[in-house]
C-alpha cells in the first residue's frame, strides 16, 4: 500500500527476478524507488514484520553504474536476497519500503504492494510414455497419439513434448501441454495427437515435466525417450495389385494376410522356383502357405502380392514392418526360366547404389515400383542413373541375379 501523505511522484515497486515460484531458499527480488530524493533506505518486510535495512544506495553520486534523474522519469532497481522457507501453499508475504535518507525528509516513506513468494525445490515425478512404441516403434500414423502418465507435482506448470527429427534437427518441434491430468481426472494418463516434423522419418519423442518454480523432469535418460519410425507403406492399399515386403517376427500364411487386408487374392513369388503361389478367398488351396519371417536363415519368401477388389487399408501399428529379430539373409536365385528375385526390404531404407556395393557384381540390374506414386524405377549395376533412389522398409526390390550359383545376400541387417 502507499502512504496517505506520499507525493504523487513517489513510487515503490517490488518484483521477483523470475516469478512468484522460486527454487532456492534465497530467491532474488527487486525494488524500485522513484521520487525527488537522491538517497533512500530500502527495508524488507516478511509477513508484516520488518526484517531490517538491507542496504543504502546513493543513486545520484554513483554515476559509474547508475544515473538517476527525476525529471526524465528514470527508474532504478535495487536487487537483494532474502532467505525464504520452503512453502507450497500459503507462501511467504514480502514487502518493502522506500524511505528518504536522514537529512532529506521532504518525502515520506513509501510502501510497495506486498507479494507472496512460494518456494519449491523438488523436481516433478518421472514421466513414462506408453502406447504406440510397444509394437516396435514402426507406425503408419503421421499424427501419432503420444500417451504418458501424469506427474505427481503440487506446483505443476506444464509438460514439454519434443519431436526431434533424427536426420534434420532444423525442423524439430516442441509443444507445451498445461493440463496436468488426462480426461479421466487426477492420476489419469495424458493422450495428445501431434504431427511429426516430417513424414517417412525417424523421430525421437521426449516428454518433460516442469513445475512453476522451474524444477523439471527432462525425460532424456536411456529408455525414457522413444524413437518413432514412421512408415506408411502398405497402409493404404489401391484397388488391384499391390506388392509389399514382409517384415515381422512370426511366420504368416497367405490366408492371414487376406484376413488382415481384405484382399480377395494373395500371392507370393517363390524366388527359388521362379513362380507364384497364390490363395483365393473362399478356397482352401495354399491358404496355409507360409511367408517367411525376418529371423529365418533364408528370408527369400518375404514378399506378398495383394489383390484388392476395392481400395482399402492394412490396419495396425507396425502391422508388418516391426521386428526386433536378427535378420538372416536373402538367397538370390538364377533360374533358367527367370533370373528375377522379389525381395522385401527390412532395413529402414536402401538405395540402388547400396545394392550395387553390397552385391559385389552378383547382379546386373534391379527395379522398384514406388508404392505411393506407382512410379517404376530401373537401375543397372555400376551405373549412376537412379542410384540414389531410396526403397523403404516394407517395399520390395526386383533383383536380377547373374550369379553362376545361388548367392546369399546378407546386407539387410536391421539398423
Amino acid at each position: 500500500m502507499f502512504s496517505a501523505f506520499a507525493d504523487s511522484t513517489q513510487t515503490a515497486v517490488m518484483n521477483t527476478a523470475t516469478n512468484l515460484w522460486q527454487t532456492t531458499a534465497t530467491p532474488s527480488f527487486s525494488v524500485t524507488c522513484t521520487g525527488n530524493n537522491t538517497l533512500y533506505n530500502v527495508s524488507i518486510w516478511t509477513d508484516g514484520v520488518q526484517t531490517g535495512t538491507v542496504d543504502t544506495y546513493n543513486w545520484h553520486t554513483n554515476t559509474s553504474t547508475i544515473t538517476y534523474d527525476v525529471a526524465n522519469g528514470t527508474t532504478t532497481t535495487i536487487t537483494f536476497n532474502e532467505t525464504v522457507p520452503q512453502n507450497y501453499t500459503t507462501g511467504l508475504m514480502i514487502g518493502a519500503t522506500c524511505e528518504p535518507s536522514d537529512g532529506a525528509r521532504n518525502e515520506v516513506t513509501v510502501y510497495t504492494s506486498n507479494i507472496t513468494v512460494l518456494i519449491d525445490s523438488v523436481s516433478p515425478t518421472d514421466v513414462a510414455q506408453f502406447g504406440w512404441h510397444i509394437c516396435g516403434g514402426v507406425c503408419i500414423d503421421a499424427v501419432p497419439e503420444i500417451e504418458f502418465n501424469s506427474t505427481n507435482e503440487t506446483s505443476f506448470n506444464y509438460y514439454l513434448i519434443t519431436l526431434k527429427d533424427q536426420d534434420d534437427e532444423s525442423i524439430n518441434s516442441t509443444t507445451r501441454w498445461y493440463n496436468q491430468y488426462g480426461t479421466n481426472g487426477t492420476g489419469s494418463n495424458i493422450k495428445i495427437n501431434l504431427s511429426l516434423p516430417r513424414t517417412g522419418s525417424r523421430t525421437n519423442i521426449t516428454v518433460a515435466a516442469y513445475d512453476k518454480a522451474g524444477n523439471s523432469f527432462l525425460g532424456t535418460e536411456e529408455g525414457q525417450s522413444k524413437l518413432y519410425y514412421h512408415n506408411s507403406t502398405g497402409y493404404e492399399l489401391a484397388a488391384g495389385w499391390n506388392v509389399l515386403g514382409i517384415v515381422r517376427d512370426d511366420d504368416v500364411n497367405l490366408s492371414d494376410i487376406s484376413s488382415e487386408t481384405g484382399a480377395s487374392v494373395v500371392a507370393m513369388y517363390n524366388n527359388s522356383a521362379g513362380s507364384f503361389t497364390s490363395y483365393t478367398v473362399g478356397t482352401s488351396t495354399n491358404a496355409d502357405h507360409i511367408l517367411k519371417r525376418v529371423a529365418d536363415t533364408n528370408t527369400s519368401r518375404n514378399n506378398v502380392f495383394i489383390y484388392m477388389d476395392a481400395a482399402g487399408t492394412w490396419e495396425g501399428c507396425g502391422r508388418n514392418f516391426s521386428t526386433s529379430a536378427i535378420y538372416g539373409d536373402d538367397i538370390l536365385y538364377n533360374n533358367s526360366n527367370n533370373g528375377w528375385n522379389v525381395v522385401g526390404i527390412t532395413r529402414p531404407e536402401i538405395t540402388f547404389n547400396d545394392l550395387n556395393v553390397s552385391l559385389d557384381g552378383e547382379s546386373s540390374a534391379a527395379s522398384y515400383v514406388n508404392y505411393t506414386d506407382q512410379t517404376y524405377y530401373s537401375y543397372f549395376i555400376a551405373n549412376t542413373y537412379n542410384q540414389e533412389i531410396k526403397i523403404k522398409r516394407g517395399e520390395v526390390l526386383f533383383i536380377l541375379s547373374n550369379s553362376s550359383s545361388n548367392y546369399n545376400w546378407t546386407n539387410q541387417t536391421l539398423t
